[in-house]
């Protein structure tokens, strides 16, 4: 009696573990199925694999204090400070700059102006010496980030630039200096807009891309009209 009720109980559990396998089986094959669909098909700025590669990029510490400025819009408070990576060469510091002149004293100031052109008719002056990237308006921009841009570009003392994106006349009015990109699209020709720039840097690609065309999605001309007639004389749906 005990041994067919030990050999029954082990009988029911060995069918009882292969059905859980089975099972598990399944519901492993449909989450994976799920996941795998989903990372296949998301357009990347939602996609999970977005994730993988800019913890690659910059690192997961660097990702985790961007999210916690984000969701603050505060700069973080390090009660230890930051952290400092150095490479193997740590010990190495070199100042090339003491082999053409000495180095200023403690009490003198540090002037940061740089001059683009300096043997230009209008060269381009500057307090610091960097420039706000090319982001285009409509195309990467809204135009209150561009606004907020070209403010901030005035107070650091600095040049705005419009990116490949038409032209955004409260930009100009809110930049005390304007880069006007001249790049492979339609807009932005004009000698009218051209004239009101403080330089004009000529885009001779995009990364990898060269001087291929891309396409404006039907929706965002369609959401806002001004962006449209900004467009002029440019296809729709076309940047270039």
């Amino acid at each position: 009696m005990f041994w067919s009720m030990f050999f029954g109980s082990l009988a029911a559990m060995g069918v009882l573990g292969c059905g859980l396998l089975l099972f598990a089986r399944r519901i492993a094959d449909h989450l994976l199925d799920g996941l795998s669909g989903r990372l296949l098909s998301d357009p990347y700025h939602e996609n999970l694999l977005e994730t993988v590669n800019v913890t690659a990029k910059i690192g997961p510490m660097n990702l985790a204090e961007l999210e916690l400025r984000t969701a603050s819009g505060l700069p973080l408070a390090r009660p230890f400070g930051s952290r400092k990576v150095f490479s193997p060469w740590n010990r190495f510091f070199f100042r090339p700059v003491y082999l053409t002149r000495p180095p200023l004293g403690t009490e003198e100031e540090v002037k940061t102006e740089v001059v683009i052109g300096p043997r230009a008719a209008r060269p381009l002056r500057l307090e610091i010496p960097v420039l706000l990237g090319g982001m285009g308006w409509g195309i990467a921009l809204s135009a209150r980030a561009k606004l907020a841009l070209a403010k901030g570009a005035t107070l650091a003392g600095t040049a705005a630039n419009t990116g490949g994106g038409p032209f955004l006349p409260v930009e100009r009015a809110a930049a005390a200096k304007l880069i006007v990109q001249l790049n492979r699209a339609a807009w932005l020709r004009e000698e009218t807009y051209l004239r009101q720039a403080d330089a004009v840097e000529v885009a001779l690609g995009h990364g990898a891309n060269g001087a291929a065309p891309s396409l404006i999605p039907a929706e965002d001309l369609a959401v806002d009209p001004e962006f449209r007639r900004a467009l002029g004389r440019a296809k729709p749906g076309i940047e270039g």
